[in-house]
């Protein structure tokens, strides 16, 4: 039997045939063969397996698969309703069919049930539309989604495995969930703009051996989370990627020395507006008439959503109005490390959150830095973590404060601060509790959201008769606005660096509430909204980091600007004001603030 001028035993399928050159290119290159492209062999075998009835074809379809064909890194942003998930769902089993024994593919997308939705679900959808002979390996419900072609332990496990990407888990944490290498590993993040950084780095665990490749889908939202660092491109003018909005480029992910691609499915150049009759026959696609509508939604196309969800791109820096923008940040230099001179002093900042299952906990090293002056820079990020089948969520994360607080070398209760608001100043009560007396005394700094706004004089913006700059009770509307924008203010003025990834994106994409920008008092968009957008993850890093900042700023410990005239909040008690001054050499947080005086 010759099929492309190569032999193959009488009777092959010819689905098997197109599986073969596609998977296999040694086969392709074989001279005199008159062989299809790589794409061309899986576009065929798609084509054989499913009907067209079933599984709609457009010219995005033809895109997605020659990028994928190519290997390495691929990122595709994408508008809502233009079909990215169900493409790739496709891709991943028919890719699987072609070695279902020595294939692992390993899906990430939060949260975990999220992948009934999603890429997932789309595959095991295709999956049944194909003939019996096509329809490999045992779809496992609980407790994650699989579909297993070789069953076993972790380590042997083959097929395609579902994991979640939990907040603050590491990389190796969640290739541990997988446990399993094979000749053949993709790594498919759904939905990337909702996971943490540590996917990112799944490459180094995953593709240790094997062929490798890897793809990150979504809608994009800043170049600080995930699937926007994934798509950087290789030349680092993300101004130029804005200003030209090209549909492809190179990024600078790499694998095997070779740079990433990243693909746009953008919603103004949809196929379903080639044409009436495109329209019609993809109407489950992003329509000329959603388009139009979402022009004239809210805020229109200077909104987020649009950008994200309409136009499946980044909006360009000062579209939409966010406390920051990706550009300000990037240019400020806050997200690199420092290099003290002389003696530093850490504190600790978290946020005692109780959605979930993990509190952030942030280690910030204040001290002079060389032609900029005393500054506070993230040293360290761990979190205390909840079982949440059992009681006494309190109690399990005060077992673990008091041993963090001496891996740190942090002596005093007094030099951390944590958000307090509601029901976590129960939380702040156990931890005093439980820690004074083994670590050692004092309390804790306790910020609450629901209280007034500071006093604490600004380092930039409006001046008084007298020359003072504006308080920042006559700035901001709430504190919970003032906590946010503090950390704004020490971008600005360069005296916060070492920023992370969740840090970054939470708090470039913290919308401000635009009504409250006509002659009011600045109003930072509510956590609720935030979190509505963002698959309901919660911004706990940004807050962790900004209690502790607020906690330097209010005891004069931080000083941003040269003219700012650090001033403690009123009405605080006792226990939470500074300490007085002694004689004799000063050591620790004395050393700190004698510093920030004489700067």
């Amino acid at each position: 039997m010759i099929k492309y001028g190569l032999q193959w035993p009488e009777g092959t399928d010819e689905i098997d045939i197109e599986l073969a050159l596609y998977s296999k290119d040694h086969l392709r290159e074989i001279p005199g063969s008159q062989c299809l492209s790589k794409w061309g062999h899986m576009r065929n075998a798609i084509r054989m397996l499913v009907p067209e009835s079933v599984f709609a074809w457009h010219r995005w379809v033809d895109k997605f698969g020659e990028e994928w064909c190519k290997g390495g890194c691929l990122t595709v942003w994408g508008a809502g309703s233009t079909t990215k998930s169900g493409i790739l769902g496709m891709f991943v089993y028919v890719d699987l069919l072609c070695a279902p024994k020595d294939t692992l593919t390993v899906m990430v997308t939060n949260p975990i049930p999220k992948h009934w939705d999603r890429c997932f679900s789309k595959m095991l959808q295709w999956r049944a539309a194909m003939p019996k002979k096509y329809k490999v390996g045992r779809v496992i419900r609980s407790p994650q989604p699989q579909l297993l072609t070789v069953e076993g332990e972790d380590g042997s496990r083959m097929g395609v495995v579902c994991i979640s990407n939990d907040q603050g888990e590491t990389s190796s944490d969640m290739a541990k969930k997988v446990g399993a290498h094979a000749k053949r590993v993709r790594l498919v993040v759904d939905e990337a703009q909702g996971c943490t950084s540590a996917v990112l780095e799944l490459k180094m665990n995953l593709g240790a051996s094997g062929e490798y490749q890897e793809v990150f889908i979504g809608n994009p939202t800043s170049w600080q989370n995930p699937l926007g660092q994934h798509a950087l491109p290789l030349h680092g003018d993300k101004k130029k990627i804005h200003e030209e909005e090209p549909d492809e480029w190179d990024t600078a992910t790499m694998w095997d020395d070779k740079p990433g691609r990243c693909i746009v499915f953008d919603g103004k150049r949809c196929p379903t507006l080639d044409s009436a009759a495109e329209a019609r026959r993809l109407n489950f696609m992003l329509s000329p008439r959603m388009l139009k509508q979402a022009q004239t939604m809210p805020g229109g196309e200077n909104s987020l959503y649009y950008w994200s969800q309409v136009r499946g791109r980044i909006p360009p820096a000062g579209m939409c109005i966010t406390v920051l923008s990706d550009l300000d940040l990037d240019s400020s230099g806050c997200k690199a490390k420092v290099q003290f001179t002389g003696e530093v002093h850490d504190y600790l900042g978290g946020d005692l959150s109780l959605g979930g299952d993990a509190a952030p906990m942030y280690r910030i090293r204040v001290g002079a830095v060389a032609g900029i002056g005393v500054v506070a820079c993230i040293a360290g990020r761990e979190y205390l973590t909840v079982d949440l089948t059992k009681p006494d969520k309190s109690g399990q994360m005060s077992k673990q404060f008091g041993p963090l607080l001496k891996r740190w070398g942090i002596h005093r209760l007094e030099d951390c601060a944590l958000e307090a608001s509601g029901q976590q100043g129960a939380i702040v009560d156990t931890f005093e509790r439980d820690v004074n007396g083994s670590v050692g005394n004092g309390r804790i700094w306790r910020v609450k959201s629901e209280h007034a706004v500071s006093d604490r004089r600004l380092s930039y913006g409006k001046k008084d008769a007298k020359g003072k700059r504006e308080k920042a009770s006559e700035r901001y509307k709430d504190r919970a606005s003032e906590l946010v924008m503090n950390l704004v203010e020490c971008v600005y003025q360069r005296c916060l660096f070492g920023i992370d990834g969740e840090v970054a994106y939470q708090i470039t994409s913290r919308g401000i509430d635009e009504g409250s920008l006509d002659g009011g008092r600045l109003k930072v968009q509510e956590k609720k909204k935030w979190r509505k957008a963002n698959d309901e993850k919660s911004p706990d890093e940004m807050d962790a980091v900004a209690v502790v900042i607020s906690m330097l700023l209010e005891k004069g410990i931080l000083k941003p600007g040269r003219e700012t005239n650090a001033e403690v909040m009123p009405q605080l008690e006792d226990f939470m004001m500074p300490k007085k001054r002694t004689s004799g050499p000063m050591r620790g947080n004395q050393k700190v603030v004698a510093l920030v005086r004489r700067w």
